[in-house]
Formats: structure tokens, sequence, C-alpha cells
């Protein structure tokens, strides 16, 4: 499968919850992934960014979103129907979960 890489940089909110689980949340691309364990949180992350910015290809609406977050690639977008896989470096910042708590 071909990479299609990003000039970007995802940032993922990340915290445990209250049942153990960690949770991601990507605001860029208004994602909220979910994982038993950090391995499942990281494969869930990569897999929830995957399935949306090939769906956008998809619809052939990939290039002007690109445009709207200001990204740019670094190889060729995804040709009409193909199926890459897309390499966007990604920080996580890990939260108290205290902070996330309503008061």
């Amino acid at each position: 499968m071909r990479i299609v890489r990003i000039v970007t940089v995802l940032k993922w909110r990340v915290f445990q919850g209250p049942s153990g689980a960690w949770v991601g949340v990507c605001d860029q691309l208004t994602l909220t992934v979910q994982g038993n364990t950090w391995a499942e949180l990281m494969g869930s992350s990569v897999e929830a960014v995957n399935l949306l910015l090939n769906d956008l290809a998809e619809t052939g609406e990939f290039e002007q979103f690109l445009r709207s977050k200001d990204w740019s690639t670094v190889t060729p977008g995804p040709a009409p129907g193909e199926q890459v896989q897309f390499d966007l470096p990604m920080v996580l910042d890990l939260e108290a979960r205290e902070a996330l708590t309503c008061k």
C-alpha cells in the first residue's frame, strides 16, 4: 500500500478514563478514539485518521480539506479509488483526569 505523507503535526489530548480505558481527542480532525490499552489507543488513532482521510479522498474532498487546514502533501495524494496509508506526525499531550472533569 502506498504511503501519502502530509506536512502537519496532529495534536492529541490523551487521558485515562475512570474505567481505565485510554481516550484520545484530536480537535484538529474532530476525532475521539478509545482503547483498553495504550497500544489499542495508538492503533485506533492511526486507523481513525486513515479512515477519515481515505473517505475524503473517495468523495473528492481531500485536496479541499488539506487547503482548509493549510496542510500539504510531500508525496502525491491518492488517485480516485486508491486506498492509501497516511503518514502524519502526532504529538500526544497526556492530561490529568482531574483537568477534564467538569465542575
